[in-house]
């Protein structure tokens, strides 16, 4: 397993840590739990960064479809320290 794919979670927060990301990349993370659904995120970069959550499929996510609200907070370390965060207020 790849230090870089496991996601931390705490409560209802999730954090996930990639320290080396070149310019054409695509990452998926492990597994992790949140509520009673296990997901996933990858992250694709090519011209456009496409960062996406989605749900492990289980009986228990056929059973009852997650439904979740996520915020998204995306940082660049370095020089030029930049955020994004999604939905934008």
């Amino acid at each position: 397993m790849a230090a870089d794919s496991k996601v931390e979670t705490i409560a209802r927060l999730a954090q996930w840590r990639i320290d080396n990301f070149g310019p054409c990349t695509y990452k998926k993370s492990d597994p992790f739990r949140v509520g009673i659904w296990n997901w996933h995120l990858s992250i694709e970069k090519n011209r456009y960064m496409y960062i996406r959550l989605f749900p492990e499929l289980s009986r228990a996510s056929k059973e009852q479809p997650p439904i979740a609200r996520f915020v998204l907070r995306v940082s660049n370390t370095g020089s030029n320290r930049r955020f994004y965060i999604s939905p934008s207020t």
